[in-house]
């Protein structure tokens, strides 16, 4: 293993585990520590670029696209958009397979340790986890298993077994055996979003072998996010009508969404470059874990096309099964989700960085 190759490992590890351990209830770190090895890893990031080399054509885009990850960060006070974008731009000549096992080992090291906790206090302490419970009306009680919210847990074990799908270059008995988990988790925290886009990731690969399907899988992986971002102005502007009992029945599906974001939209309004309104947001409890509505009202409008540029870029290169599958349900996760923007907590970041910017892509999945 080359010295790059491990400073982009041992930085992917570290940022793993502090963006798992920002969502756990058990695993703290002082806010001061957190910091300091953030930077750290920064740093480290960083030094793996100066040792990449890039391809001409792509320095215009890289340094475009790193002054505005680093003016979103700056404006936002969230340095998000700016790992994101070292995590992207320094994966050079680092095997995928690698970084993502890494990932799997810091996502299974949390769940083993956040399941061991939570089911034992469900069996003999269940007062101590009644105050991490989620209350719903539709489906009663939801775990969190200790992590910040049950969506949150549900995204974990998805994006685990999607990672180790991924390894084990789509062979059956890592589907088999990480469906039965992702079943299994589901049933305690009832995250319909994570099941449901789980369920389309299994159909997209089966159907990907299609021959048929395949203008219509090429059309998606190019212009779903655009679609996406599409429906969610559609979404903004039904949400305006939120007396009429039909656009009420929707919201009660949506879990309230259209509510929210009419509310956000008229309180923050849209934005192109990033406003930051964190503070406000949890200071008047709206809830806006939709992408493209947090775009607009927060992050700028700018990253939707910067996204956008890149779905663009990925598909003029020939990728796997597993690449564009992942692709596909990236845009549909981000609709009920923030989760998978961080690359230190989902794949799909450096899936678009293995295409986009890494000259020796190892061999191709199997499908």
């Amino acid at each position: 293993m080359k010295k790059s190759e491990f400073i982009y490992l041992l930085a992917i590890l570290i940022l793993d585990f502090i963006s798992l351990a920002d969502v756990s209830r058990i695993i703290n770190i002082d806010g001061g520590i957190r910091n300091i090895v953030y930077m750290f890893t920064i740093i480290l990031f960083i030094f793996k670029i100066f040792q990449s080399r890039y391809e001409k054509k792509k320095f215009i885009f890289i340094l475009i696209t790193g002054l505005i990850a680093l003016f979103v960060s700056y404006r936002l006070s969230d340095f998000m958009f700016l790992t994101d974008f070292l995590v992207m731009i320094s994966i050079v000549d680092v095997n995928i397979n690698k970084a993502i096992k890494i990932d799997i080992f810091v996502k299974s090291l949390f769940l083993i340790i956040h399941s061991i906790f939570y089911f034992h206090d469900f069996l003999f302490a269940y007062t101590k986890i009644e105050p991490y419970f989620v209350l719903t009306k539709a489906f009663g009680i939801r775990h969190s298993l200790y992590f910040s919210h049950p969506n949150t847990a549900a995204a974990i074990v998805v994006w685990l077994v999607i990672d180790w799908i991924y390894i084990a270059k789509n062979k059956r008995i890592p589907i088999a055996i990480g469906s039965l988990l992702v079943a299994f988790y589901s049933y305690f925290t009832i995250s319909r979003t994570a099941l449901i886009v789980y369920i389309l990731f299994l159909l997209i690969l089966f159907l990907l072998n299609k021959k048929r399907l395949k203008k219509i899988f090429n059309f998606l992986e190019k212009y779903l996010f655009i679609i996406m971002a599409g429906v969610n102005i559609l979404m903004i502007s039904i949400s305006s009508l939120m007396n009429n009992p039909l656009i009420i029945s929707l919201d009660k599906i949506l879990s309230k969404r259209l509510y929210y974001t009419n509310l956000a939209i008229n309180t923050y309004g849209f934005h192109i470059l990033p406003n930051n309104i964190s503070d406000s947001i949890m200071k008047n409890s709206i809830i806006v874990d939709n992408f493209y509505t947090r775009a607009f009202i927060s992050y700028g409008f700018i990253i939707l096309i910067i996204v956008a540029i890149m779905y663009y870029l990925s598909t003029k290169k020939e990728n796997s099964n597993l690449d564009k599958a992942i692709l596909i349900i990236f845009p549909i996760y981000l609709f009920n989700e923030l989760f998978p923007f961080n690359v230190g907590r989902a794949i799909p970041l450096l899936i678009f960085a293995n295409i986009l910017f890494n000259k020796n892509k190892i061999e191709k999945q199997e499908t």
